[in-house]
């Protein structure tokens, strides 16, 4: 989530499925915006919350000590995050990460997983 709300509002280049992010002209970065003549930017969406068919870009594995992995056979954790616009808005991004283990803990049957929140407005 840091990583996120630290690039800019209308960012479309910097690549978060790596640490640090890189700046790339394939990463979708906070999905961009459209308009951006205009006094505030009308704010672009991206990714989701799926974790069975996440979006390309928005989504990357981690090993069991945070470590991030190219393949998607060896990873424990997974991550993807999504940039929406509440309804109603000007300015204004939802950035929502959800996080979820690859398999349950103890007599969990379902792999723990959790999500988080957070709002950036234009223009920080």
């Amino acid at each position: 989530m840091e990583q996120l709300l630290a690039l800019t509002f209308c960012d479309s280049q910097t690549d978060t499925t790596v640490f640090p992010a890189l700046v790339t002209a394939t990463g979708p970065g906070l999905a961009g915006c459209t308009n951006l003549n205009a006094a505030i930017p009308t704010a672009s969406t991206g990714g989701s919350l799926s974790i069975t068919a996440p979006v390309a870009g928005y989504v990357d594995y981690v090993d069991n000590s945070g470590n991030p992995v190219a393949s998607t056979a060896s990873w424990q954790y997974i991550r993807v995050w999504q940039i929406s616009v509440p309804a109603g808005s000007t300015g204004l991004k939802q950035i929502s990460v959800k996080c979820q283990a690859r398999a349950g803990v103890g007599k969990m049957a379902l792999p723990p997983n959790a999500t988080i929140v957070s709002l950036k407005s234009y223009p920080f």
